[in-house]
């Protein structure tokens, strides 16, 4: 995960605070798991990748990092986590 501040997902969060934990453990689950992000990049289109030495720095840089992780969040609250 990029370098960000603790709370760049509380827009996702469930709405009942002792959930978060378990939801935060999902979803790394889910960046990290091979079949979840090809179904993800299937439904959306979305094929950035990060990548290594002068680029990773130009992604963190411009934020193309975070913006990604936070359309995943976006697509795994629908596709994964479900309505509370």
């Amino acid at each position: 995960m990029p370098d960000a501040p603790a709370d760049m997902f509380a827009p996702f969060y469930p709405a009942r605070d002792y959930m978060i934990p378990a939801w935060l453990s999902c979803l790394y689950w889910a960046v990290g798991d091979a079949d979840m992000m090809d179904a993800y990049r299937t439904a959306t289109g979305d094929n950035w990748r990060p990548s290594g030495g002068l680029n990773a720095m130009v992604d963190a840089a411009t934020g193309a990092d975070r913006a990604f992780f936070l359309r995943f969040a976006g697509w795994f609250n629908t596709n994964v986590w479900g309505p509370e």
